[in-house]
């Protein structure tokens, strides 16, 4: 049986460790399977108009989350500046330790990360912030 921590670090009673992979759907995905179900409905039994309506109310407050978690992740980057910061980052295979004051933030496609010295790390890889 495996167990998952936060970090996404697994550790399994068995011989073999087992790392969860997970997937993302992305907007263009979701479009992708509304096109494809449309075109290949039975025309003498098209779909509803309550349904297309409830799965286009799902696209949109999927869309409005996904904005509003990345600003949410922008604003808590740009409130580090400045601050000290105790994190973690692999990188080729090596786990090392991060501190130090926060320097400036990058808002990058894959994330926020923030920059201590010449280090940048993920958001989500710090693990204490202090004054």
């Amino acid at each position: 049986m495996a167990v998952s921590s936060l970090l996404g670090a697994s550790a399994s009673s068995g011989a073999e460790a087992v790392t969860p992979q997970t997937k993302q759907l992305t907007q263009q995905d979701f479009l992708s399977l509304l096109v494809t179900q449309l075109s290949n409905q039975d025309p003498m039994n098209p779909q509803e108009d309550k349904e297309f309506i409830a799965q286009m109310a799902q696209f949109s407050a999927l869309e409005s989350q996904t904005k509003s978690s990345l600003a949410m992740s922008q604003l808590q980057g740009a409130a580090l500046i400045g601050k000290t910061i105790d994190g973690h980052q692999t990188v080729g295979g090596e786990y090392s330790l991060v501190s130090g004051k926060v320097t400036s933030v990058l808002y990058q496609p894959d994330g926020v990360k923030i920059c201590v010295g010449e280090k940048q790390i993920q958001l989500s890889d710090i693990d204490r912030v202090t004054g």
